[in-house]
């Protein structure tokens, strides 16, 4: 069956028409049709949440390797012969790999239809709901990350459109990951991405391993993906993905994401509450940064996990 929306919309709310569009347009991102009645049942044991109500509400989780480390994040879409997947474009060869097997065992079907949508974001302060065109909508469930948008290709382009560049800032500022596969090299388990106080993972619908380091203290992470910001001593500084962040030349840190000021570290967490607590700057590719403490993990705050433990308030950083 085609995947143009006009067959699409019967099993979603209603498409709305888009004009001026305001979104962000995500050309990192793809869909991948996933066909037939088992589609969700099929899929289930890839992804960190449950599937249960995806023809209600379209789901994100996120895909873990063989060692329980982060490998993609997936926003799943329920139409009426299957299921739609939204991921990173460069996930996509390893996404029909892992399915492959699982549709032979089912009679399903599997491809890539990324030349058939556009994907962008809507952040909260954005409104796009004026006419002109369609697109389906579903929420980012994460804090502050508003709305995902799929737009045929066939409907044409905005001139209003924003800057993926743009978009991926906004996610550092927040802390959290624009897209998982992209960060996958580093290793991340699900609680350093605090993918446990976001909603998209559920220890049942992980393997025991996994399901044990979600249930252990919190005080239990060691590290954490943290928003980092820069304070460059000069109108340009260099791209810092991948050089080290470092307290008077001891290595505390890895960034792994980075546009402009902002960008996400991998942050030893022992470390940086001890330069918290002494007031030592930081330092990345000789420029001062900071680290900060998101503020929707605010309920982690006071606890040992969080930088109020090292007598500093929310909100502060260094």
């Amino acid at each position: 069956m085609s995947d143009q929306p006009s067959l699409l919309a019967a099993s979603m709310a209603p498409m709305q028409n888009l004009f001026q569009d305001q979104a962000y347009l995500l050309e990192s991102r793809g869909v991948v049709k996933l066909g037939g009645e088992r589609a969700a049942e099929t899929l289930q044991p890839l992804l960190t949440v449950s599937l249960a109500n995806v023809t209600k509400k379209p789901v994100l989780a996120y895909i873990l390797d063989e060692g329980g480390y982060l490998l993609a994040d997936v926003f799943v879409l329920s139409r009426e012969d299957g299921l739609l997947l939204e991921c990173e474009k460069s996930f996509i060869p390893g996404l029909l790999e892992l399915l492959s097997p699982l549709c032979e065992d089912a009679g399903l079907s599997a491809r890539d239809c990324s030349d058939q949508w556009r994907v962008l974001a809507e952040l909260p302060d954005q409104s796009t709901l004026k006419g002109g065109g369609q697109y389906i909508k579903y929420a980012d469930p994460r804090w502050h990350m508003g709305a995902r948008l799929l737009r045929p290709i066939s409907d044409g382009e905005s001139y209003h459109w924003g800057s993926e560049l743009k978009w991926q800032g906004h996610t550092h500022k927040l802390g959290v990951l624009p897209g998982a596969h992209g960060v996958s090299s580093w290793r991340i388990k699900p609680r350093e991405a605090s993918l446990h106080a976001q909603g998209v993972i559920d220890a049942d619908c992980v393997d025991a391993a996994i399901a044990q380091e979600l249930a252990a203290p919190l005080d239990t992470i060691t590290r954490r993906v943290l928003p980092l910001r820069v304070e460059p001593d000069a109108f340009s500084f260099p791209n810092m993905i991948g050089q080290q962040v470092t307290v008077e030349e001891a290595v505390i840190g890895t960034v792994i994401a980075h546009r402009g000021l902002y960008g996400l570290v991998l942050v030893e967490l022992a470390p940086w509450r001890e330069a918290l607590q002494a007031a030592k700057p930081l330092a990345c590719a000789g420029q001062q940064v900071l680290i900060t403490w998101p503020s929707w993990l605010a309920r982690e705050s006071r606890g040992r996990a969080g930088p109020v433990a090292a007598g500093v308030r929310v909100g502060e950083s260094c």
